[in-house]
This record gives C-alpha cells, structure tokens and sequence, in this order.
C-alpha cells in the first residue's frame, strides 16, 4: 500500500485503557498457546532509552530491562540478586551451545555454583550496546514470562519454561536507564527474542514494535496478532513494506569470522527534504564487502545518526527549506536550532519541512514530519534530530529512536521485509496520556454472531439545497463524514483532494476480484505526485458522479474503515464497523452543488458496492434497506437489515403495514459512466396511470414504459427534490389538478412551479394542505401509491402553495417520471433487492406516526 499522507492520527500506545487479547476462550479451552505475546515500552526521560517488563526466574521476580534492535540474546546481571530454583545451564558443545556461535566454554569457576559461576557451561559475549562495553558470561536457561494482554489490571501470562539467556556482571548496567539489569535483543539472532519465542509458542517469526514518546506507553508485539488500534480496524493489512537487508559482515561487539550481522539493515537510496533531493554521496548509502556504509535502525541510538558528508547535505537542505525561521545557538548534540516560539504546531508536531527517507521507489519512502524530525532542548529551542557521526562510521545512516516513536513497523523476519505504518499523530491524545483501544477479538466471539442485525444512516434535509444528507464515521482515526443521500451512484464517493487523512486506507489494485466485480475496466497509473488516497498509481479507478450537478470524474477506488449507528435514539448507541468499506476518490470541484459541508454521495443503488449490498455481505443481513425522508427540521432514517420497522411501541410497520410493487430492471443502463450491456442500477417502478382526486388523467401509456433504448419508465430519486415529469405528462397533471381546485384563488407562479395558489385559502388537514389526492396507479387499483397535500404541494415565497411537479421538457431523459424526494417524505419505502419489491406506507402521519419516532435499540 502506499505511503499514507501527513496528518494521521492514532496513536502507538494506550495506557488507560488498552485491550491486547492475544487468547481466545475458544483457543485457551483447547489447550493451545497463545497467538501472540508483548512487551509493554516506556521511554526513560534520563537516558532517552526504550525500556520494558517481564517476569523470569522461580519465583517469578519483574525485570526492567533495555529494548535493542541489536544484541545476540537477552542479557541479565547475574551477579547482583540473581535467585532462582528453575535455572539451568547450557552445557558446553550441546546443540544449544553449537546453536549459539559464541565458541566458548566456561571451566574455570572455583566459587560457589550460581548462574554467574558454573562450568562446562556454554560461554557467551553480552554487550551493553549503549556503552559499547562487552564481557563474557555464561549462556544459561530459566523461566521467561510475557503478558498476552496490555491493560492496566494484570491479564494470562504465557510463560517459557526453558529460555535461553546470558548472564551479564553488574558493572555491564552502567549507562543503562535506572533500574535496568539487562538489555532485550530483537535481532535476527537464533536465540533473540523474536525467533526463540517463535520456536517456543509457534507462531509467526516477526514481531511489531511501537515506539513512545515519553510519558507514553508503546508496546512490542510477538506472533500472529492483528494490529488492532481501532475496533475493527487491522492495520497489518495497511502497511508498507520495504525488505530487510542482510550485511554480510557482522556488527556486532565480539563475533567470529564469516558471521553476517544480526542487526536489521534498509535499502535507503536518497534523501529528500521538503520534497528536493538531497545531492548525496550514494556510495555511502550501500553495504560494502567490508560491511561499511548502508541504514540501519537502533533502538538504543536516541537520534538519528548520519555519515559527516550526508549530515551536512542533510541539514544544509534543512536550513535552506526553513530560511524564515529564526535561529538559535546550537543546542549540543545537534547542530540545527530555531527559536520554538516561531514554529507554529500542527497534528503532526511542528511545522516544518518533510524528511522523506526513499527506499526502492517514491511510494516505499518513509516521510519523517516534525514531531519525528525536532527535538525539544532547552531554552525553548526546537533542533532537527540529526546528529553528525563522523567521517568514517560503520554504518553510514543509524535511524534512532526518536524517528521511530508513533511509527507502527512490523520486522518480518520470514519475509526479510519491514513494514511501516506512517506515524500516528495525537489528535486521540489527551495531553501525555494516548487513549488507544488495540482490541483483539477473539475467533469464540466471531464464531457465536456478534454481528447487528441492522445498521442506520441518520437523515436531515438541508434547506438551502432541498437534499437529504446523512453522517457517518470514516477512516483511523475515525472522523464524521457528511455526505447527500442517493438512489442512484455505484459506490459511496467523498472528496480525497482535501483533508482525507487516514491510517487504514488501501488500494484496490487493479485487475483485483473487487476491481473486476466495479466493472468500471478503468485503471489508474499516471500521478506523478506523493502517493495518496487521491493519486495511487496501480490501482483501480471509478467514475464518481455527482448525481445534482450530473458532473462526473475520474477518480481512484480503495478501502477504509467505515462505522454506522446500530440504534436509532436520542443518546448514541454503539456502532458496527466494517474494516475495509469499498469507495471511491471523488474530487474537490465535484462537491459543488452539494449541501454546506457534505463532501461525497452515499450511493443506495443496486450496484454491486453500494452500501445496501456491501453492508449485507459484511454483516450477512438480507439485502434490503428502509428509507424515511424527513420534512425539513425533522429526523429521518436509513435502515440496512433485518431490524423489525418500530414508529410506534410495539408496532411494527414491516408486517402488514407495507403495500409492495415490482423494482423494475432497465436493460440498459443509462446513468453516469458505464459499460454496453450493463443495467440500470437505479430504482424503477411500473407506473401504469396518475389519478387527481380519483379521475384518471389523460396520458401517452407508452411513456409510461421503458423501450429498448433504456428510455421512459419511472424512477425514484432522492438527488431531485421535486417530481419531474415529462411535458405531456406534466401539462395533462397540472391541468387536471387546476380543473379540482378551480375555486381556490390562485397566485402568480414560483419557480420551478406553474401551479400555485394562496396559501392563506387552503384549508389544512393531518395529511397537510386540503387539496386533491394525487394518485400513482402502479400494477392495478389495489397497489396505489396516493400522495397527499403534504407530498403534492410545496410552501413558496408570499405564502404561494405550489403543486410539487416540474416540467422536464419533451424528451426527459432516460425518465418520463422521476418521483422526487419531497413526495416521498414521511413515507416509509423498504427497497427488497433480493425480492425486486419495492415496499411503501402512504403518509406516516395518518398512522398518528412520522419518520422522527423510527426507534431501534
């Protein structure tokens, strides 16, 4: 997937409430391990290190020790307060030993046996990587316990009986955080913590690590677990991958000759600052025989370390790129400084230019924002996190800590690939403190159908526009999307040009199922521009269309997150996720025309990826869907699935209430983009004749059909607020609408109507103004849809009351009747797309009922 854009938000780590259930009951019951473990992470303000907790030995005691992205084993002080009865050695030439590499065996121990002072036992080289200072010690065994939950109150721990470690001496803790007595090691080692843990609860070689600022908690994450930051939300599937590159040469403290390293090494090949390339010496950024030069990422290394030649590139692009911000001294260790003051703040840290680290490709790049490129030092100083680390370093690119913290990457140790979700900026934060749900459901949960029954869309009317517009939650984090109502359309679509930020976002490539089944046959490769929701390269394209305007566009189709509502009351209820919701990339200029603030069309179509039939699939409810319009400051409602129609306690409407015609298919479809030989995915009905209070009206029948071109019939349609009807259609209407009401006075008309008439004469009812019925003759008599004054006539300006039709001209096209959204309102209509049956109530209030009393919940 490509690079996600700048200001997501999510964070990498919960400390109040944060759910990692790594054992379903379902699992557990079995007797089987754990899917996953974890290190919780804390960052040490002291030393700016990584630090974590786990329980080892018999009894079991709390250890704190140092993460490292280096180190062959976990090392411990084995010299102070080491007590345990489960430890055992690992003899001298056993396959552990042979495993291990070290070559070395300890005999010559006169003192008492403890794990500090055994013989024949396999010797080995811990090294504190921070201080850069190794010693020898033995290689021993001993009870290692992780939690495989993440909350505050004590979860199951999964425990390993016999895990392999180094024991280190006292004075090898110096320069570590306080309190730490050892150093993780996440290598590529045989006997790192990733690999023995595999071998041990087999699972998955690979492990995810979140990184926190201070004050934050982060965690390491080991297995199959997804990475759930959000209900419902994996981002596994929405990571970048760039491989992991092996150096031949060992980098290690002490190693033997032929070692390759252990340490995890990327294919970095230029630098970019604020989207210019940095002239870099390239040779530098390659491994060389000697196992000189290349990128790598240390956890114990707080800040980001360049090769002299490229710090300079670096930093003067950086200052060049930031000319009008004031500078300050040098704050040591950096040597770019600016007056904090000056900075403005954004959602992701300060406002300054990018550094895009490109690895293979432009959308493999890592782009580094400000709260992972400047440090806050004193004096109120903000510094570009770089550091100048000589002419002639090992390595010529050490990625620290700092560029990590609020970044997801995922070591695939299998793959030899990393995969990097972009950094997770606060908007979720509360101060210090991340409030994260990271949620792992369990299969027993699935398994028993925990699913809703039904979702909602809540609808209002806008009154500038006459549109129906409804709100919905999109994306990580999620953030509420307004969007108008539509009968018509293949796919919900919303603006990516502006503001689309979003961690869980996802191409669908083309020639992919999802791509094949749009039938859209388009697919995108020509944005030259950084990778985004609104220009992906390789991916399937669609056709939004503004169904108002009759504006279309090209436009990319991905995935996201989407939540609905699964009850419709006053308080808000819980809502139901769908992780990867199919749409498409709409642009700005397509939203005009649309209601104040609304940024995309909700597609209630046919189509294959409309949310009628996506949100069955997903749910596996029955493909059908609700739709009660309101009148204007009212409440109306969208309702997808098998929930029974409450307006009234204990009534419910779906059972006897609803009078049911065909869903007509027209053969040809005729709306927006489309293949030949596709069929229409909007709603038809087989309107047969109109009455006006109970007298037919003379019409052309055959207008009234659809011929082989696709054109005439009747649909429906929520994007029209008023009925259009065909000339000949519209002039016999009005005429026989004008001929019942010849004794109320009429009034000038008001456009769009010709039929008005003083509001002040017409008497009023509960089906609204007292004027003729006006009734649509589908099937036979007995399947009539009658509209009363309340659906037939519109209040105008000096108080006119207009009948609610419009001419559409000679040639309405494809439609000769589009029945409009103001006629359908406080109506209930159940579209049954598995039936083809359209189901409709006749007006709610004559049932002493409106679409505001709908309940679910």
């Amino acid at each position: 997937m490509a690079r996600m854009p700048p200001p997501l938000a999510v964070a990498c780590t919960a400390l109040l409430l944060l759910l990692f259930v790594s054992v379903s009951p379902c699992r557990a019951a079995s007797g089987g391990g754990p899917s996953a473990v974890l290190l919780p992470v804390s960052k040490d303000d002291a030393t700016q290190q990584y630090v974590t907790m786990f329980r080892q030995r018999t009894p079991q005691a709390p250890l704190k020790a140092v993460l490292d992205l280096a180190g062959a084993t976990l090392w411990v002080d084995c010299e102070a307060g080491y007590v345990s009865s489960s430890y055992a050695r690992v003899p001298c030439g056993s396959k552990q030993c042979r495993l291990a590499k070290t070559n070395a065996c300890a005999t010559s121990c006169d003192g008492a046996p403890s794990p500090a002072c055994l013989n024949d036992t396999c010797g080995g080289f811990p090294e504190n990587t921070v201080t850069h200072v190794s010693t020898s010690g033995n290689v021993i065994t001993d009870v290692l316990s992780l939690p495989t939950t993440f909350r505050p109150a004590p979860g199951p721990l999964a425990t390993a009986p016999a895990f392999l470690f180094t024991c280190g001496a006292t004075f090898l803790t110096e320069g570590l955080a306080a309190g730490a007595t050892g150093m993780v090691s996440l290598s590529r080692a045989r006997f790192a913590f990733p690999t023995q843990l595999a071998a041990t609860f087999r699972f998955s070689r690979k492990f995810a690590l979140c990184l926190p600022p201070a004050a934050a908690a982060g965690v390491v994450i080991f297995g199959d677990a997804p990475y759930v930051f959000q209900p419902g939300v994996d981002l596994s599937k929405s990571l970048i991958y760039t491989p992991l590159l092996v150096n031949p040469v060992s980098t290690g403290g002490v190693s033997t000759k032929g070692d390759r390293s252990t340490e995890y090494f990327v294919g970095l090949t230029r630098i970019k600052v604020n989207g210019r390339a940095v002239p870099l010496n390239t040779t530098l950024l390659a491994i060389n025989k000697k196992g000189v030069g290349g990128t790598k990422l240390s956890t114990v290394t707080p800040y980001t370390v360049l090769e002299t030649s490229i710090h300079k590139a670096v930093t003067d692009a950086f200052a060049a790129e930031t000319s009008m911000i004031p500078r300050v001294p040098a704050v040591a260790p950096f040597k770019l400084c600016y007056d904090g003051s000056k900075v403005a703040g954004t959602r992701v840290g300060p406002a300054v230019p990018t550094v895009e680290l490109v690895f293979q490709s432009e959308a493999t790049s890592w782009v580094v924002f400000g709260a992972n490129s400047m440090v806050a030092t004193k004096g109120g100083a903000l510094c570009l996190g770089v550091v100048d680390g000589g002419v002639a370093p090992e390595t010529s690119v050490v990625i620290g800590g700092h560029m990590m913290e609020d970044n997801l990457l995922e070591f695939d140790l299998v793959g030899s690939r990393l995969g990097r979700m972009a950094r997770f900026p606060p908007p979720l934060a509360s101060g210090a403190l991340l409030l994260l749900l990271f949620v792992l459901v369990s299969p027993c949960r699935s398994a028993a159908g925990g699913r809703p029954r039904a979702v909602v869309l809540p609808v209002s009317k806008d009154d500038a526009t006459q549109q129906y517009v409804t709100v919905f939650r999109q994306r990580t984090p999620q953030v509420p999307v307004k969007a108008v109502l539509d009968l018509a359309g293949a796919t919900l679509w919303v603006d990516c040009d502006t503001g689309y930020v979003s961690l869980s976002y996802a191409r669908v490539p083309c020639g992919s199922k999802p791509c094949r089944l749009t039938k859209t046959g388009g697919c995108f490769n020509s944005c030259f521009g950084a990778p985004s929701p609104a220009c992906l390269n390789g991916t399937c394209s669609g056709f939004p269309d503004n169904t108002v305007t009759r504006v279309t566009a090209g436009g990319n189709i991905i995935t996201d997150v989407l939540s609905l509502p699964t009850t419709f009351r006053t308080a808000p209820g819980p809502f139901a996720t769908v992780p990867e919701f199919l749409f498409t990339c709409g642009h700005t200029f397509l939203t005009e025309g649309l209601a104040n603030g609304a940024t995309g069309m909700v597609s209630l179509s046919r189509a294959r990826f409309a949310f009628p039939t996506q949100l069955a699939r997903t749910f596996g409810f029955s493909r059908r869907f609700a739709l009660c319009l309101p009148p204007a400051s009212a409440a109306g409602v969208v309702v997808f699935g098998d929930a029974p129609y409450v307006f009234q306690p204990g009534v419910d409407l779906s059972k006897s209430s609803l009078i049911y015609t065909p869903l007509l298919v027209n053969a040809v479809r005729t709306a927006g983009k489309y293949t030949t030989g596709e069929t229409s995915i909007e709603y038809l009905i087989g309107l047969t004749g109109i009455k006006v209070n109970g007298r037919d009206v003379p019409l052309n029948a055959t207008l009234l059909a659809i011929d082989k071109n696709g054109v005439g019939g009747t649909t429906l349609s929520t994007a029209s607020p008023y009925t259009v009807l065909e000339t000949s259609i519209y002039k016999a209407v009005i005429d026989a609408f004008a001929a019942e009401t010849a004794t109320i006075p009429r009034v000038p008309a008001v456009a769009p109507f010709e039929l008005c008439y003083d509001g002040r004469k017409v008497g009023s009812t509960r089906a609204g103004p007292a004027v003729p019925t006006i009734e649509l003759v589908l099937q036979r008599e007995a399947v009539s849809w009658i509209m009363y004054g309340a659906n037939s006539m519109v209040p105008a300006k000096g108080g006119a009351l207009c009948l609610g039709v419009v001419d559409g001209g000679p040639a309405l096209y494809p439609s000769s009747v589009v029945i409009g959204g103001h006629m359908m309102e406080d109506n209930l209509l159940e579209f049954d797309l598995e039936g083809s049956r359209l189901g409709f109530s006749s007006y709610l209030p004559l049932r002493q009922t409106t679409c505001n009393n709908f309940r679910l919940g």
